[in-house]
């Protein structure tokens, strides 16, 4: 096969369908990360892109270039977006619509007013650079710690991307070439040949994007109780040995509360598993506005939930624990046309110089065995 720009032009096309398949496919697979429909649209722009390069003998050459780099261009976009979402870093649509409508707008002037194929070639390098800069810089500035080595991974990737486009303008076109880039020899065929392994290494670091992405998120959903959305008593379990020993290591007092709601098999007894449902998000949500940020919050079992906090003494803590208990009290849950009431018994305790986490645990249960048979509704502190 002669390695002609059609020729490649076809290749590219083939090659764009396959990976926008691809990515299409696993967005219906994996519906929740968002980022492959974004990713999967890129590649469909770049696949019209790489048809249109393909066509240049068949259609008007003006035609060719300004639709084809228009197609270029808005996947440059929409990986960009990609990328930026993938970061938590929603991307502002004005800037990319304002560069794609220059960029195409000039390709159009260089094809149509004034033609210059090398001005083309070098405004398009030019805005393959711009989006690569862009999301080396995202990748490097903005990827969350969890995902530091896939974004790394992909900046590395997008950064070879951007080298060859900035060296590409000073590659010589073959002589003879004019305003024909068909003619433009050896130097544009490698252009093309290389796009293409770029576009693969591209598939790669998303897909390496991707697949660190999903592996955080089954850790995290390991760690978390799907109702609540707190952490799970594993995770607690985990955390808090941490917490504790930094605490102890800096001569910090480290208290702790576990709640019970009460009467909460009545709840559900009358009204369904839905309605004590509803007392547990309710009752999570109550807690969580209003424990410190650096505590530690679970649902530790059933009703029962466990709210860890680093610095304050048993005192600080008991004091704490009455106001979330009044607060729990004058708090009413909507349920269809009912509305629950709910209060909550609260056992407090704080670790000693040698204590487990898990012994804390087991003392803050018995603080809150003596609340409960005391009539519930109430604060006990060991």
């Amino acid at each position: 096969m002669r390695l002609d720009i059609p020729t490649l032009g076809v290749i590219g096309f083939l090659i764009g369908i396959a990976l926008s398949i691809g990515f299409t496919l696993l967005g219906v697979v994996l519906p929740r990360q968002r980022v492959l429909r974004l990713w999967a649209a890129g590649f469909w722009m770049a696949t019209l892109g790489a048809l249109f390069a393909g066509l240049r003998n068949q259609i008007d050459e003006g035609m060719s270039v300004v639709l084809g780099n228009l197609f270029i261009a808005i996947s440059g976009a929409l990986m960009l977006a990609g990328v930026s979402r993938h970061v938590d870093r929603p991307l502002r649509w004005g800037p990319p619509v304002v560069f794609i409508g220059v960029f195409v707008a000039a390709q159009a002037f260089f094809e149509y007013v004034v033609p210059s194929l090398r001005v083309r070639l070098h405004l398009f390098s030019a805005q393959m650079v711009v989006w690569d800069a862009c999301t080396v810089w995202m990748l490097l500035r903005h990827g969350p710690r969890e995902l530091r080595t896939s974004c790394r991974l992909a900046a590395v990737v997008f950064a070879f991307d951007l080298l060859f486009y900035a060296a590409r303008p000073f590659m010589s076109l073959a002589t003879g070439t004019g305003e024909d880039a068909m003619r433009g020899g050896t130097p544009i065929v490698a252009t093309f040949v290389i796009g293409i392994v770029l576009a693969l290494g591209w598939f790669i670091a998303f897909m390496l994007l991707v697949t660190e992405r999903l592996a955080v998120d089954l850790g995290r959903l390991a760690r978390i109780d799907g109702l609540t959305g707190l952490l799970n008593r594993g995770a607690l379990i985990e955390d808090g040995r941490r917490m504790l020993a930094h605490c102890r290591a800096r001569g910090r007092p480290f208290a702790l509360l576990i709640f019970d709601l009460d009467y909460f098999k009545k709840v559900n007894d009358t009204y369904g598993h839905d309605g004590g449902d509803a007392l547990l998000r309710q009752f999570s949500a109550l807690i969580g506005a209003v424990r410190d940020p650096g505590t530690l919050l679970s649902r530790y079992g059933g009703e029962e939930f466990v709210l860890a906090l680093p610095g304050l003494t048993l005192g600080e803590a008991a004091v704490l624990a009455e106001d979330m208990r009044q607060a729990v009290a004058a708090t009413e849950v909507p349920f269809g046309k009912a509305r629950l009431s709910m209060t909550t018994s609260i056992g407090v305790a704080v670790a000693d110089a040698t204590q487990s986490f898990e012994a804390l645990i087991a003392r803050a249960d018995e603080a809150l065995y003596k609340a409960k048979a005391a009539g519930r509704n109430q604060v006990s502190a060991v």
